[in-house]
C-alpha cells in the first residue's frame, strides 16, 4: 500500500485532548497583495510528537475555532515542528497573525501519511500546485535525510503566478542535494519568466513534464494541489507518461472538522478523509471514482 494505516482513533488518545505548545517562530512565505494571499510558516514545540509525512493537525485557536492544517516539516528533523498556513478565513487569520510566544492548541497527527518504504531505489517525481507544496514539503525533506536510498529526484512546482510560488530561498539548498526544480506559473511577471535560473515555464504545471524526463517503468509520483491539477495532471502522468496508477500517490482536500471519523464531514462515498486518507493511491480513486473534478 502507498499510504500507511491509520491506527485505530479509539487507541489514540492524543486525537481527543489538545495539548498546548507555544510558538516558537513566524517566518513569512508570501507577503499579501492585491493578487495573492498571505502565508507563514509556524514553527511550533514539538516535544516527542511522532508523525509520518502526510499527516495533518488540528490546530486550535483559543476563541477561534479548529482547523486541519497539514505538517510540513519531516519527522526525522529534531526539535521544532512547522505549519505553513495561508488566510484564506477568519481561523487561518488568526494563525497567520501569531506571533512568537503565542499557544495553540493540537490534536493528532491525524491521517494515514505517505509511506517511503515501497519506493527505495526509486526515481521520485513531486507534482505541487500552489499552496500543495505545503504537505509534499516533509515528504521531499525526508527524502533528502535519506538520499541515498533513492534514485532522481525532481520537484515540478506550479503555481498561478510567480509570487505564489513557495519557498523560493530552499530551491539552492534542495538542488545542492540533488533535487531537480522545475518551475511554472499560470501567467508571468515580465520579468520571473526570462530568469534562466531554476527552469521554468509560463503555463499549466503539466508542459513541465516533457522537460522532467520521466522513467515510467522506475517512478513514482506524489501529487498536491487543486483538484483539477491531480485529475489532469495524474491522467497525463499514466496515459502519455505511462507511469502506472498504482505508483501515483495523491491527497485528497475536504472540510474537516473532528479529524477522527465521527463527524461525517469528510465522508467521501464510503471513506473518512480524515481517517482512511488524506493519502490515497491514484488506482483507489479510479476505482472508485473519488477524483474530485469531473471527467
Amino acid at each position: 500500500m502507498s499510504a500507511v494505516a491509520a491506527q485505530p482513533v479509539y487507541e489514540r488518545p492524543d486525537l481527543w485532548a489538545p495539548r498546548l505548545v507555544h510558538v516558537l517562530d513566524v517566518r513569512e512565505e508570501i507577503a499579501p497583495d492585491a493578487n495573492t494571499r498571505r502565508v507563514v510558516t509556524l514553527s511550533l514545540e514539538r516535544g516527542d510528537l511522532d508523525y509520518r509525512p502526510g499527516q495533518f493537525l488540528q490546530v486550535n485557536v483559543f476563541g477561534g475555532g479548529e482547523v486541519p492544517i497539514s505538517i510540513s516539516s519531516p519527522p526525522g528533523l529534531p526539535g521544532a515542528l512547522y505549519l505553513t498556513v495561508r488566510h484564506s478565513g477568519a481561523l487561518s487569520g488568526m494563525l497567520t497573525g501569531m506571533r512568537p510566544g503565542a499557544i495553540v492548541g493540537i490534536r493528532g497527527p491525524c491521517g494515514n501519511g505517505f509511506s517511503l518504504d515501497e519506493h527505495r531505489g526509486r526515481d521520485l517525481l513531486f507534482v505541487a500546485g500552489g499552496i500543495g507544496l505545503a504537505p509534499l514539503r516533509g515528504l521531499l525533506w525526508q527524502v533528502l535525510l535519506e538520499r541515498g536510498d533513492f534514485g532522481r529526484v525532481t520537484l515540478l512546482h506550479g503555481a498561478r503566478c510567480p509570487g505564489e510560488l513557495l519557498y523560493p530561498w530552499q530551491h539552492a539548498e534542495w538542488e545542492a542535494q540533488g533535487v531537480e526544480v522545475l518551475l511554472s506559473a499560470d501567467r508571468g511577471d515580465g520579468c520571473w519568466e526570462h530568469q534562466e535560473h531554476p527552469p521554468r515555464c509560463v503555463g499549466l504545471i503539466t508542459a513541465l513534464f516533457e522537460r522532467a524526463g520521466i522513467a515510467p517503468d522506475r517512478t513514482s509520483v506524489f501529487l498536491c494541489g487543486p483538484p483539477i491539477m491531480i485529475e489532469l495532471g495524474g491522467r497525463e502522468l499514466m496515459q502519455k507518461f505511462g507511469v502506472p496508477a498504482r505508483r501515483c500517490m495523491t491527497t485528497l482536500e475536504r472540510h474537516m472538522k473532528c479529524g477522527v471519523g465521527k463527524c461525517g464531514h469528510c465522508v467521501v462515498v464510503d471513506r473518512y478523509v480524515c481517517v482512511d486518507g488524506p493519502v490515497f493511491r491514484y488506482d483507489e480513486l479510479l476505482a472508485l471514482e473519488r477524483i474530485e473534478s469531473p471527467w
